[in-house]
């Protein structure tokens, strides 16, 4: 259910990251910390590209 390991390290080396809500979530301290939180794997594609 959870990689906040692997997302911890990606934001340690100051990689981007996303994280992409599929429907219902509890909140989550590590998504403070990321680039950008997405709603529809459309929204993520964009970020993605740049287009965010």
């Amino acid at each position: 259910r959870s990689s906040h390991l692997e997302l911890g390290w990606f934001i340690g080396q100051q990689l981007p990251t996303y994280i992409l809500l599929n429907g219902p979530t509890e909140p989550e301290l590590m998504y403070k910390f990321v680039t950008g939180i997405c709603t529809s794997p459309d929204e993520l594609v964009a970020a993605l590209e740049g287009g965010e």
